[in-house]
């Protein structure tokens, strides 16, 4: 399984002769293993499922995108909250690391 860390897994698979959707539990089964070696707390896992040409792939670059900034958008704040903590035990006032 070493070899299989960084490849998605389907998880779903469409039946074509009953338009049912089959839950593929042993690939399941394979990422709540990765994620509990992982020791991750959160995971969201999305599904969009459409029709040919409707913007499946459009949708989920989008919203990697938002996630991406959001992530450096958190990073951010998480430094200066550091900054700012580092600030105020060298006795500086709390708003000197805004100022950079």
């Amino acid at each position: 399984m070493a070899g299989l860390q960084n490849t998605p897994l389907k998880i779903l698979e469409l039946k074509p002769e009953s338009s049912e959707v089959e839950i593929l539990t042993e690939n399941l089964q394979q990422i709540c293993t990765r994620i509990d070696d992982s020791g991750a707390s959160l995971v969201s896992v999305i599904a969009v499922m459409g029709t040919y040409r409707t913007g499946k792939s459009f949708l989920l670059d989008l919203l990697a995108r938002y996630l991406k900034v959001k992530a450096a958008e958190t990073a951010k704040a998480e430094e200066l909250e550091l900054a700012r903590q580092e600030a105020l035990r060298a006795g500086l006032p709390a708003w000197a690391p805004g100022l950079g």
